[in-house]
C-alpha cells in the first residue's frame, strides 16, 4: 500500500534502479527521470519521465506536476544541482543551490578546503595550456590533471612531464563543460574512499574504503577493501578529516562519497561528492559492511523525515573490477559456476561482441564483483574465488 507521498529521483540509469525498487518497497510513489527512453528507473517507476538529468526547467515543471514531497540524486554526480535547484525552487529538503556548485566543482571544493584549513594538496586552477605548464613548472612532477567539473575519473591523469601534460590537457579540457581545469600536486600514498551520511549536520560514516589503482597514467580504481589495513587510531583521523572536510563545503544532509590520499603526512583530502557512491557501493555495500539501509534513509532524509543512522554491525566486503586486456570480448566462462559462491555477487558491463577499451575511466570497467564476510581476509577469498572461476576470452584488434 502506498502511503501517499510521492519522490523523484533525478536520474534513472542502473545504479539508480535499485534505490527506485528501495522506494516502491517503501510504499511511495515514485516519480522518475533520465535523458535515456530505456533507462530501467524510468520503467520501475510509477512515472517515469525522458527529461535530461541537466534540465533544471524540465525537471521542475515535473516535479510540479506530479506535486513531489522530495527530490533526491542518488549516485549521480551530474544530476546533484538540478535536484538541488529543483528542491530549492520548491521548498523541499536538499543541499542547497550553492552547496551543490562547491560540491562539483572541483576548484570551488579546493578553494573552500584551503579556506576552513582542510588538508589537501597545492593547486592551480588553469584554462589554457600556457598557464597549465606554468603551473607544472612550479607545483613539480608527477602531478595531477582533472577536469574541475566531471566525476568517474574522466579526464583524469598522472602526468609525469611537460610532453605527457601537453597529450593529455585536450583530452582533460574536453571532460569538462567549463573549459576549466586543475593541476595539483601529487599526492602519494593509499588512496581512501568515506562513505557518509548526514542529518542536521551529524555525520555518520558507514564505510571506508582501500583503493587499488593501476601504475599506469589513468587513476581508474581496480579494487576497493573495506576497511583498509590502518590501525583504529588512523581510521578515526580519516573520519575527521573528512567531516572536517563536509564542513568546509556546508554539506548538512544526505549522503557524500570522500576521497582521501593517507601518505606520511596522514590523510589529505581529494574531493567530496554530495552524493552516494557509484558501482553498488552506496545502494548495496554500505548495508553489507553496517546493517544501515542507506538508500532508504537517504529517501527519508529528502522527505524530511528522521533517518535511522546508527550501525548495527561491522563487516568486511570488497568490491573488485574485472580488467581484461584491451580488445573484442569472445567469449566468457565459469558465469553459472560463479554465481553458486557464497558471500559474493557480480554483474558484467560488457557482453560477447563488444569491444573491450583501455581502461582510461570508471565506464571502461568490464564487470564488477563483490564479496563480504565478518573478516577482511573472508572476504578477499571469496572475491579471488569468483574472480578465479569467471574467465574472458579477449580477440585483440590487429
Amino acid at each position: 500500500m502506498r502511503d501517499g507521498q510521492r519522490i523523484m529521483f533525478v536520474g534513472a540509469g542502473p545504479f539508480q534502479a535499485p534505490a527506485i525498487q528501495r522506494a516502491i518497497a517503501m510504499g511511495l510513489t515514485v516519480v522518475a527521470t533520465d535523458r535515456d527512453a530505456h533507462a530501467p528507473g524510468l520503467t520501475l517507476a510509477h512515472h517515469g519521465e525522458c527529461v535530461d538529468v541537466r534540465d533544471v526547467e524540465g525537471t521542475l515543471a515535473i516535479a510540479r506536476q506530479y506535486r513531489v514531497h522530495g527530490i533526491l540524486a542518488v549516485s549521480s554526480e551530474v544530476a546533484v544541482p538540478t535536484a538541488a535547484r529543483v528542491a530549492e525552487a520548491l521548498g523541499l529538503p536538499g543541499i542547497g543551490m550553492a552547496v551543490a556548485e562547491r560540491a562539483t566543482h572541483k576548484g570551488l571544493q579546493r578553494e573552500a578546503f584551503l579556506k576552513a584549513g582542510v588538508p589537501s594538496p597545492e593547486f592551480v586552477r588553469v584554462c589554457d595550456i600556457t598557464h597549465a605548464l606554468a603551473a607544472v613548472r612550479r607545483l613539480g612532477f608527477p602531478c595531477i590533471l582533472k577536469p574541475s567539473d566531471n566525476s568517474g575519473s574522466r579526464g583524469v591523469f598522472k602526468v609525469t612531464g611537460e610532453t605527457e601534460l601537453s597529450r593529455f590537457f585536450p583530452l582533460t579540457q574536453a571532460s569538462t563543460r567549463n573549459q576549466e581545469c586543475l593541476i595539483e600536486e601529487f599526492m602519494d600514498g593509499v588512496e581512501c574512499t568515506v562513505e557518509a551520511l548526514s542529518f542536521k549536520g551529524r555525520h555518520v560514516v558507514l564505510g571506508i574504503s582501500g583503493k587499488t589503482k593501476p601504475e599506469t597514467s589513468y587513476r581508474v580504481a581496480t579494487e576497493l577493501i573495506y576497511p583498509p589495513p590502518f590501525d583504529p587510531s588512523l581510521l578515526v583521523r580519516i573520519e575527521d578529516v573528512t567531516i572536517q572536510a563536509l564542513d568546509s563545503l556546508g554539506i548538512q544532509d544526505g549522503p557524500s562519497h570522500t576521497e582521501v590520499i593517507v601518505g606520511p603526512a596522514g590523510p589529505r583530502l581529494v574531493e567530496v561528492a554530495a552524493r552516494g557512491g557509484g558501482f553498488h557501493i552506496f545502494t548495496r555495500i554500505l548495508e553489507l559492511l553496517s546493517g544501515v539501509d542507506a538508500v532508504a534513509e537517504t529517501i527519508k532524509i529528502a522527505l524530511g523525515r528522521t533517518p535511522n543512522l546508527t550501525p548495527t554491525r561491522r563487516r568486511s566486503a570488497v568490491l573488485r573490477f574485472f580488467a581484461p586486456p584491451p580488445g573484442v570480448l569472445t567469449a566468457v566462462s565459469g558465469v553459472e559456476e560463479a554465481s553458486r559462491i557464497p558471500n559474493t555477487e557480480f554483474g558484467l558491463f560488457k557482453k560477447v561482441g563488444d569491444t573491450v577499451p583501455e581502461l582510461a575511466s570508471d565506464g571502461d570497467r568490464t564487470g564488477y564483483l563483490i564479496s563480504w564476510g565478518p573478516t577482511k581476509e573472508a572476504a578477499l577469498e571469496a572475491a579471488d574465488r569468483l574472480e578465479r572461476t569467471i574467465s574472458f576470452e579477449i580477440a585483440c584488434p590487429v
